[in-house]
């Protein structure tokens, strides 16, 4: 048996555009992304499915080093460090960042192809 691991994440409409248009090739988020092999994204405006697509490779970096990542994150470095805000009281002192593949379906990835 063959286990195949989608993570379900909410995006803003816009972020979900820049992917679409191909400037947008990374995700970058607060929490691991747990060997899941794709990124099933839904409209955090009103949950409807947006696309689903592989995760190629993923790292994590220090959210100390996160001024290393504004460049792939396709957004301004405003939005971004209002996205990622400094922490100094929690453990999400990483960042997560996935290497966007192709598009895919969820079909695609339960058969394997």
């Amino acid at each position: 048996m063959r286990t195949t691991i989608i993570i379900t994440a909410k995006i803003q409409d816009e972020f979900m555009e820049l992917i679409l248009e191909g400037r947008k090739k990374h995700e970058i988020r607060e929490e691991p992304f747990n060997g899941a092999q794709a990124i099933r994204y839904v409209s955090s405006r009103d949950g409807r499915e947006l696309g689903v697509y592989r995760i190629i490779d993923t790292f994590e970096i220090p959210r100390s080093r996160k001024e290393s990542v504004i460049g792939i994150s396709a957004i301004g470095a405003q939005q971004f460090h209002s996205l990622f805000p400094d922490r100094d009281d929690d453990d999400r002192q990483s960042l997560w960042i996935a290497q966007l593949g192709a598009a895919t379906t969820v079909d695609e990835l339960l058969s394997g192809k």
